[in-house]
Formats: structure tokens, sequence, C-alpha cells
């Protein structure tokens, strides 16, 4: 609305900021009416106010209004926010608090701001200073209605509360409430909670759409904290709390703790200092050792192995890597291998100061990696002043394989398997056997093979129930050895998804994550047996601790998402899936999630640039040719719908409910009925998908199946079964 200069007091001889109103927004304003109000701002005197120093009209015709504020030298809350991303937990409520306590104070005498935004606050050594206080009502009263056919608008969209986008006249206080839980969202999450293509499609979510959970974003924040941002942003002003006040006081309830968790860290890959650049394995291994030991401690949270091993490929500092991963600790050092001697170093580091609060070097032989992996462990745990239960320093104890070779080749059949590709399975399957030679029966062994059997990648004219038969006997073998075994509870949990037994599945792997709380593979299986019987809360409720444990892979925050949607809320949908993009943007499953909210929420255009995107970048993959099938059927092209899928898509989309049901709803949006019904048979009879609520409320693609009486009867078993669940 306003240029700024930079000018010089001369009387008082300091510097100043003059903002002289645009010549658009002059245009039909009456200056005097807007010196008037804009004065009525110099009564404001409150620490966090950026004070009114002056105010007038240019000599030019016609006059420009302009007003005149102290200079502030820092930077606004929106350059911090783009330099460092989401603040640190505490930095946030600190700078709301401020922001806030200057709103409550103008209130009271009778002021809003209504253009509350990053770039409003100002940081005066490192203190919020609200600018423009005012300016948009002064503007507003000066001008009427006039501005708004000038094709302007007071406020700023991402901002804006429902009944100022909708231009009522009758705002109160409470609009500025729901600009701050927008900032204070923004300020947790890294971006606002609506956001879009345009300035009309922000405005639009802003009126219709439900709040984007907090978490998808931000796993960390406390329960209390979300509730009060979401009970802030609520649509009806009526919903909201009473003043900024009350608003502030519930952000800050005893409930809710002020600061980040103290006890969450993350291990940083080990740098392999071998001469040997084939040791690295040993490196990896070891920062998956040592993850798994600190798991162990209940007063820990540990950053799965997974999302560890993605910081290679980072080139964050420590304070960042804290701020994605939610974390207050980093463990970082480096394993040396020559022949069998062997020097491990390590340092434990607060990220939030940088301090180092311990290190230690270690030297052995390789024979000796086990005791020193425990001391290392041990020695983590002393230095962040943790107290071990028996149990706990039992298992801290427990030998994984004692025998080095066949640790070794255990270790190296892990790292092929979490390759996830058909070559890394057969490699994984080959070592696993190789140890097997050396030790003898061994659960883990037992274990990592069948896992390997059991999440073998499906290939056309493969034999899936072959290879579910071979997991089920290491499952076996492994009980024998241990009849309590999580890992053969966890390969019998996954054989019983594979085959659509939603209910086995979710007892076995419930029984295997509670033995095993981190167990990520077992986690994202049950989350999948979960969606198989409908039970979408404890899948959410599952998933939101998953993205805790493991935030940088995107298949966590796609199932997340798929929570949403599944629920029928696809706007709460799209942050979790445009969050996987961001993690992993090449993933056709990733782009074939966000595309399909984008659809069911109307947002056509940005579908159908991700369609696109499978279409041209993916086009030998079967899950995007499944997708584009699914397209095609939205555009009402026929032709492209009924060509013949290819032996891997029909493999793809028959060893999978949800691609069956994609397939499903291609065929049913041409009319071609028969074909979808047999598609959507296979995704409830044979895989096991029972969401009967789903398929009758909240899916947008079988409205031509409804009124078949086939489609009925397979809704009929899908209740039966569903109604039957016990999980």
């Amino acid at each position: 609305m306003a240029v700024v200069y930079l000018a010089r007091d001369k009387k008082h001889d300091r510097p100043v900021a003059i903002k002289i109103l645009h010549p658009e927004i002059v245009a039909g304003i009456g200056a005097d009416r807007f010196l008037l109000e804009i004065r009525i701002l110099a009564r404001l005197q409150h620490p966090h106010i950026l004070a009114l120093l002056d105010s007038g009209a240019t000599d030019e015709a016609p006059p420009r209004p302009y007003y005149v504020m102290p200079y502030v030298d820092g930077e606004t809350l929106r350059h911090r926010l783009d330099r460092e991303g989401p603040l640190p937990l505490p930095d946030a409520m600190r700078l709301v608090r401020e922001t806030g306590e200057a709103l409550h104070y103008a209130h009271g005498a009778g002021l809003i701001h209504r253009d509350v935004k990053p770039e409003n606050v100002l940081l005066s050594q490192g203190h919020a200073l609200v600018a423009d206080f005012g300016i948009a009502r002064a503007v507003g009263v000066a001008t009427g209605d006039r501005l708004t056919r000038t094709g302007l608008s007071l406020g700023t969209p991402a901002y804006m509360s429902p009944e100022q986008a909708a231009a009522d006249p009758e705002i109160d206080a409470r609009t500025d409430q729901y600009s701050l839980a927008c900032v204070l969202y923004e300020l947790l999450a890294g971006q606002p909670p609506f956001t879009g293509p345009s300035m009309a499609a922000v405005l639009s979510r802003q009126v219709l759409d439900p709040v984007p959970s907090l978490t998808t974003f931000r796993p960390g924040v406390p329960a209390s904290l979300r509730r009060a941002i979401d009970r802030a942003l609520a649509k009806v002003p009526a919903e909201r709390y009473g003043s900024v006040l009350e608003f502030l006081t519930a952000l800050e309830a005893p409930d809710a703790p002020a600061a980040e968790p103290k006890r969450s860290i993350v291990v940083l890959p080990f740098a392999n200092l071998s001469p040997d650049p084939d040791n690295a394995y040993f490196a990896d291994g070891l920062l998956e050792e040592v993850i798994a030991d600190l798991s162990r401690v209940r007063a820990l949270t540990v950053i799965s192995r997974t999302s560890a091993v993605k910081l290679k490929e980072k080139d964050w500092d420590l304070r960042r890597i804290g701020r994605e991963l939610n974390v207050r600790y980093a463990l970082e050092g480096s394993v040396r291998r020559a022949g069998s001697a062997l020097r491990i170093t390590a340092q434990l580091i607060d990220v939030e100061t940088d301090a180092h609060l311990w290190a230690e070097k270690y030297s052995g032989t390789v024979d000796d990696v086990f005791d020193l992996q425990e001391r290392l462990s041990r020695q983590i745990v002393e230095a962040l002043r943790i107290t071990l239960s028996p149990p706990e320093d039992r298992e801290l104890a427990q030998r994984p394989i004692a025998d080095i070779r066949a640790f070794e080749y255990y270790q190296r059949a892990r790292q092929e398997y979490y390759r996830h590709t058909a070559e890394g399975m057969v490699a994984a399957r080959a070592l696993a056997e190789h140890g097997l030679a050396v030790v003898g029966p061994h659960e883990a062994l037992f274990g990592m093979l069948g896992t390997v059997y059991a999440w073998s990648p499906i290939s056309p004219g493969g034999d899936e129930e072959t290879t579910l038969r071979e997991a089920e006997a290491c499952a076996r073998r492994a009980f024998a050895l241990n009849p309590d075994s999580a890992q053969g509870l966890s390969i019998m949990g996954q054989v019983a998804y594979r085959r659509g037994r939603a209910e086995e599945a979710v007892r076995l792997l419930s029984r295997a994550c509670a033995a095993e709380p981190n167990n990520l593979d077992a986690m994202h299986q049950l989350a999948g047996a979960y969606l198989l019987g409908g039970r979408i809360g404890p899948m959410r409720e599952l998933l939101t601790r998953l993205v805790e444990l493991d935030p940088l892979t995107a298949s966590n925050h796609c199932l997340l998402g798929m929570s949403y949607s599944l629920s029928g809320d696809a706007p709460s949908a799209l942050p979790a899936h445009q969050r996987a993009v961001e993690l992993d943007p090449r993933s056709t499953i990733c782009r074939v999630c966000v595309a399909i909210p984008l659809v069911v929420t109307g947002r056509e255009a940005e579908a159908a640039s991700q369609f696109e995107w499978l279409e041209r970048q993916q086009p030998d993959d079967p899950l995007a040719s499944v997708a584009v099938r699914l397209w095609r059927g939205l555009a009402g092209d026929r032709a492209a719908v009924l060509s013949p899928p290819s032996a891997a898509e029909r493999a793809m989309a028959e060893s999978d409910e949800y691609w069956a049901y994609l397939m499903a709803g291609a065929y049913a949006l041409v009319g071609e009925v028969d074909q979808a019904l047999s598609w959507l048979e296979h995704a409830i009879k044979v895989r096991g998908w029972i969401d009967y609520v789903y398929f009758t409320r909240h899916d947008r693609f079988l409205a031509r199946l409804r009124p078949a009486p086939r489609f009925n009867e397979l809704i009929a078993y899908a209740r039966e079964k569903y109604e039957r669940f016990d999980g």
C-alpha cells in the first residue's frame, strides 16, 4: 500500500522511515480523512508497537498521504523465516506472545490491525515490533467501498480471516487473532496453513477448507498447543477465543511444554575413514546398531536409521538438522577399519547451542566391535543424564549375533535390503544364507531372510505365493528359537497383509510393534493393515509417530496424507502429500498420492501437472500407467482407458488394493461398469480392502457403479467384514 523511504529527522538527528501511499490507493481517497484516521494511532504507546512519529501529505497534486515511524535497525520476521525456515518452539512462542500482547493492547483502545503477517513484525534486538498498526483500517475507513472497486484488497490473503476475505464490514478483533494464529502456524510449519497458486485460491481455502494438520510439518508440537491454534483458526469468529489474550493463555497452558523435547537425538552417519571404501557397510552397520541400542531407552526419542542415512544427501548444518528433525541432540563420528584394527570416534552435540557435550575415541579390533558399541551407547546415555531401568540395562548388553563373520554377513544383507530393489533383495537373501551357513540357525538371520522374502518386489510372471511361503518358513524357524520372536511376528504379519487378511495382520503386527517399538518396517506394515481394515484413526495415530521417528522418508508422509483422504478430508491430506513430493520428487507413488486429493478438491490444473509429469517422466513405470489411465478417465477419454494394460501394469494393480481401486475408478469414469466392478472386487475380496465407509461416503470415482446390484453386494460383503473386524 505504500513505498518506504529511509530518511533523517533533522530536528532530532535520527534516522526515520517514511511511508508514502501508492497513487492507486490515493485515487479516490480523501487525504484529510486518511490523516484524521491515522492520527488516532498516535495514541498507541506499547513496547511492542512501532510508534507513529508524524504524518502529513505531499505537496504534489493530488497530495499523497505519508506517515513517519522510527527506523528499526533489524529485519522483519519474514526475513528470518526465509533465512532459517521453521523456528525453534521457544522463539516462536516468545515472538507470538510479544506480537499478541501488542494486539491485545490495541484492541483495548478500539483499534484492529487487519494485516498481521510476518512482513509487519519487525525484529529489534530479537524482539517483536508490530508495524503498520491500523494502516489498513485508516485506508479502509477513508475509502469505504471505493477501494474494492479498484480491485485492491486490504489485508494479505494467506493471513486473512474468512470474514475479512468475504469483505464483511463488521469484522472485529477476532480477525487479528485468526491472523496471529496463521503467523504462529507458519513459524512452526514453515508455511501458512492455506496456500495456493493465486489470491483467489488462497481466499477460497481460507473460507472453505479445514485447517491442515500441523503435525504433518511439526510432529513434536504439543497437543494443547495444536488445539489452541486450531480454535483460533475457526471459520466462525464466535468459535475462536474471546480475545487475543485468551488465545495466548491457551498457547501456554500448563500441559503444553514451553520447549522442544529435550531428549531427542539423531545419530548421524559415521564417516568411513577406512582405506578400503568397501568397508562403508561397516560404518553404516555401526550407525544402525547404535540407533537400535538408543531406541531401547524409553526416555529417548531416536530418529530412525532411514532418515539418518538421508542426511548424507543434505548440506545442512546441525542447527537445521535439529529443526528439520525436531531433535535437541546429534551424535556424529567416524569409523576407521584397517584389516582387523578398528578405531571409532564420537561426539555428542547440543544442536540448539552447538555445545559439545561429550566426546570419546575407541580403539580395538573387529572382534571387539560389540564391546565398543555397547560402551559408546552407554556413555551417550550417561552424558544425557538418563538412568537406565534394569530391563534397558540388560537389553543394551545383548548381542545381535555373537559370531563376527556371521554378523558381517548380516550387516551386508541389511544394507542390500535397504536398497529396496529386486537386485538388492537377491543379494540380501544370499548374504543372509551365508550368515546361516557360518553360525547355524539364528533368529536374527532367519528374521532378515524372512523379511526379504515378505517384501520382495512383485514382477510380471512372478509367483507371490511362493515367496510368501518362504517367508512363513523363516518365521517358523525364528519361532522355534524364540517363541516370542518379534521378527517372526513381523514376518507373519507382513504375510497376512499380502494375503489380504487385515484382522490377522493387525493382531500380529501390533504384537511385533509392542515387542520392538521402533521397528519401522513393522510400523509401516501395520499402518497398511489398518488401511485394509478401514481403521483410519489408529492408522493416523501410528503414522504421526512414524513421521516423528522417520521424518525424511516420503512414504510415511504419503500414508499420513492417505489417512486424511480416506476419512474424506482431502484438504488436510495435501500438506502431507506435498511434503512427500518435496522429499522424493521423482517418486511415482508420491506424485500419484498428491494428484488424487488435488482432483477431489477441484484443483484440476495442479492435478493435471502431476499426471503430465508421470506420463512424461515415468512412461515405463506401471504405477504411473495406472494413474495416467485414471487421468484419462477423468477427461472422458474412453479409448485411452480401454487400451489393454501391459503385463506390468496389470501385475501391479493385482498386487495392491489401492492400485486395483484406481483401475476400477478409471473404468467407472467412462461407464465400463463390468470391468470396474471386477477391479473393485479384486481390491475388496482378494486384497482385503474392506473400508466400505470410504467406498460409500468419500470416493469420487465410482459413482456410476452405485446403481449396480453387484456393487451393492460388494459393499455388503465389505461391511460385514468391517463390522466383524476385531482390531
